[in-house]
């Protein structure tokens, strides 16, 4: 019997442009998920082959590469692993999504670009595309996400102990137009007419997965120190535990 394949898409991100946005625990969560998979996949079960994406490699046009080229590849039975360390945010949505977003406001990831001049975060929509791209010769998909999706801007929680590092972006507040989104172009929708009015008949695209995630849209993620070294609360509590 044929080997299966394991992809996975690790990124962590520690050295933002932004001095104030750093973080100090993302690469470290990275080379433990690298580490787990190399001392826990079956080698006899498994090709495995891992793509890792540090800081400044982390750009939003790189992880969307890294999805189209990498993880693309898992075919039926495959698995295909995408691992984020890293700020977590939330931008307005647009009328467009006024149908999905009552608060008005997309979840998103913050590239290691995505706050210098004309960078964008990675919006939950524009993931959601990438996972069904992943997902049309059916693998298994996983994705494991460290980081915060809403609440307060990058601050310091003493907890009388010492001290957690929260995973989150200050908020963007631009409105993104509906053509800077990465979506399925298949919709039977007229994109271009699609400025300030909202559109019931724009749908997310949806691909089968396992979604292990830090926080809920309204919680954050922190990281500290722990077995020594600064780490993902949430993913060192999965990989280490």
């Amino acid at each position: 019997m044929a080997k299966r394949n394991l992809f996975a898409l690790l990124v962590g991100i520690d050295e933002y442009p932004i001095d104030s946005h750093r973080l100090f625990g993302c690469h470290n969560d990275v080379n433990a998920a690298k580490a787990y998979l190399d001392n826990r996949v079956n080698r006899n079960e498994f090709n495995l082959n891992v793509k890792t994406l540090l800081s400044a490699e982390a750009t939003r046009l790189n992880i969307v590469r890294a999805f189209e080229e990498h993880l693309a590849q898992a075919e039926e039975n495959d698995v295909a692993f995408f691992f984020y360390s890293g700020h977590g945010s939330q931008e307005p949505a647009g009328t467009f999504f006024s149908h999905l977003e009552p608060d008005g406001k997309n979840e998103t990831l913050v590239c290691w670009d995505s706050r210098l001049e004309d960078g964008m975060d990675l919006a939950d929509k524009e993931l959601a595309t990438l996972i069904q791209m992943v997902s049309q010769k059916n693998p298994h998909i996983v994705t494991l996400l460290d980081c915060c999706h809403s609440g307060s801007a990058t601050r310091k929680v003493d907890d009388g102990s010492e001290d957690f590092l929260v995973r989150k972006s200050p908020d963007s507040d631009n409105v993104r137009p509906l053509d800077s989104y990465i979506l399925p172009r298949n919709q039977s929708i007229d994109r271009s007419a699609l400025s300030t009015a909202g559109t019931s008949s724009l749908r997310l695209p949806t691909g089968r997965h396992i979604a292990l995630t830090a926080a809920e849209s309204f919680q954050l993620a922190k990281e500290t120190t722990l077995g020594g070294s600064r780490r993902g609360v949430f993913s060192y509590s999965l990989l280490e535990l």
